[in-house]
């Protein structure tokens, strides 16, 4: 059964789109030409998106779009020099400013074509990093939303050239807490639970690595010591 959100995504994203389609494939591979790492994060991002409306009970081709759309939320970055991309030491104000401008070049790069598909692409790449909640900004698509809760957790898990990656469960939390006040109620939550019922062998992969759960021995002592006081509880019930 479609949820609400997902019947959002079925009516913004069921365009039968074969030209955008190839379209935002061809510039996608651009992208992997020139940027091979943002290449790879684009992928993973829209999987992330395609995988999470599959989970709203999106219909399969439908997601498939959604999450095209998606991996192109950085394809303004085609306009970034390599040397400021994967700059290791601090950035300058002039070189934040071109790589934060990759938002609008991204929607520049995708807004002259009339391809619907392309379209909604383009305003994925122009909002993607914008604080809706804060700014009030409700009439975002959904599909921003989502591309920029997927792009956070990529993001946050992905080793960068100016750090090491962090935790799912840190990207999570992040996510969750949401300081900046970044993420609406209304998409954050069920990506929330999206996310740790998808991921929930990561999760605890990462918490038994980390010390953060219990060792499948402690699991096991947990459980035997649980049963042990079922069949007690079991006697003295058939006793009085």
């Amino acid at each position: 059964m479609t949820s609400p959100l997902g019947q959002q995504m079925e009516y913004q994203f069921r365009l039968h789109d074969r030209a955008g389609r190839k379209f935002l494939t061809d510039l996608r591979e651009q992208l992997r030409v020139e940027h091979e790492p943002t290449y790879q994060h684009c992928l993973r991002v829209g999987d992330l998106a395609r995988r999470f409306a599959l989970y709203l009970g999106v219909e399969k081709d439908v997601a498939e779009d959604f999450g095209l759309a998606v991996s192109c939320h950085d394809i303004g970055k085609l306009l970034v020099p390599s040397e400021i991309l994967y700059k290791t030491d601090k950035l300058t104000r002039a070189e934040r400013g071109i790589v934060k401008a990759h938002s609008s070049n991204g929607e520049r790069l995708l807004e002259g074509c009339s391809f619907p598909l392309v379209r909604e692409a383009a305003a994925i790449a122009k909002h993607h990093h914008e604080t809706k909640a804060a700014q009030g900004q409700m009439d975002i698509p959904a599909s921003v939303h989502i591309a920029s809760m997927c792009d956070m957790v990529d993001a946050y898990t992905s080793v960068r050239s100016y750090r090491e990656n962090f935790t799912l469960r840190f990207a999570l939390r992040t996510l969750a807490e949401d300081k900046r006040q970044s993420f609406v109620p209304e998409f954050q939550r069920p990506f929330l639970v999206f996310m740790q019922k998808v991921f929930a062998q990561d999760l605890a992969h990462e918490a038994v690595v980390l010390g953060l759960q219990e060792t499948k021995q402690e699991q096991q002592a947990r459980l035997r010591k649980s049963c042990l006081h079922g069949k007690v509880r079991k006697r003295h019930m058939r006793v009085s």
